[in-house]
């Protein structure tokens, strides 16, 4: 079995949340393109009579990252502890596939299925867009807890 030392697998950790957030951030950049070009979005259309469909999606998208940047404070930088110590907890050097404990694999498939509903019940493209900008914007906050980690476990050799 292909075995990695702690900083190697913490490294890893923090390069998935990373991906997927950078995914989730470009697609949900992408939905907010889509409604400035014109695609349905009763949410900017309700908001209209306010601001400039500019204006409205420059609000959305700060909004979705600072709600992200909190969502990632409070909630995946702690998530991304308790996965460093579990991590940290094993033999060094441990199995890549103890990277991430069953609890996380459940999560990683109830956030795919909600990411799916909203596609097949078409959830319109500025509210999906704030969603994935929000989602994306907190995995990366979470994935720097993980290189932070990664770097203690260099200066204290586990």
């Amino acid at each position: 079995m292909f075995k990695l030392h702690h900083k190697t697998l913490l490294g890893i950790a923090g390069t998935v949340w990373l991906a997927v957030g950078a995914s989730l951030l470009w697609v949900g950049i992408r939905l907010f393109q889509s409604v400035l070009a014109g695609a349905s979005s009763p949410l900017v259309s309700s908001l209209t009579s306010f601001a400039s469909v500019d204006n409205i999606v420059i609000v959305l998208i700060a909004s979705a990252l600072g709600a992200g940047y909190f969502k990632g404070r409070m909630v995946l930088r702690k998530a991304a502890g308790r996965e460093t110590a579990r991590i940290v907890s094993l033999p060094n050097p441990a199995p890549i596939t103890s990277l991430y404990g069953p609890r996380f694999y459940i999560l990683i498939v109830i956030m795919m299925g909600i990411g799916m509903a909203m596609r097949f019940f078409a959830v319109p493209p500025d509210i999906r867009g704030w969603v994935d900008v929000t989602v994306g914007a907190a995995l990366i906050h979470g994935a720097m807890a993980y290189y932070g980690a990664a770097c203690e476990s260099k200066k204290a050799h586990i």
